[in-house]
């Protein structure tokens, strides 16, 4: 049983991580309120 919960555990962040992922790369400017103002100068985009 703890190794059956620990599979669904480690896929299920898999998906999330990968989801998000998709998600910043689809529409960056909408994460960029997440990012501390000097993060935001080292991105290759503008974010306004």
């Amino acid at each position: 049983m703890k190794k059956t919960s620990f599979h669904f555990l480690r896929v299920g962040l898999a998906i999330t991580f990968l989801w998000i992922g998709i998600l910043i790369f689809k529409n960056p400017e909408a994460w960029g309120g997440y990012l501390e103002p000097w993060a935001v100068g080292l991105l290759p985009i503008p974010l306004v």
